[in-house]
């Protein structure tokens, strides 16, 4: 006939409770790293965008881009520091 009616196995995935809570940890860390990550990025973008237009309007002098790599830099940082803080304490969280 059809195979839409087969039993459900218990475990389909063979993935333990206890697997399955840390997928979950490690899912939220990913998941919060890339926003605390894209959060930076649009700082620094917009700090950037400012401290060019500052420069141009002031003495017409090319912008400082390694402190705005520095910026981008700090921006992946705390994006690594939030995945690592979630890991760590994730199984706190509810």
């Amino acid at each position: 006939m059809s195979t839409y009616f087969d039993e459900i196995p218990d475990s389909p995935t063979g993935v333990t409770p206890e697997q399955e809570a840390k997928r979950q940890v490690r899912a939220d860390a990913k998941s919060r790293s890339l926003r605390t990550f894209g959060q930076g990025a649009i700082v620094a973008v917009l700090l950037a965008v400012a401290g060019v237009t500052g420069t141009a309007l002031s003495d017409g002098a090319l912008p400082d881009w390694a402190a705005y790599g520095a910026l981008v830099l700090q921006a992946g940082g705390a994006a690594l520091a939030s995945f690592v803080h979630r890991t760590l304490n994730g199984d706190s969280l509810e």
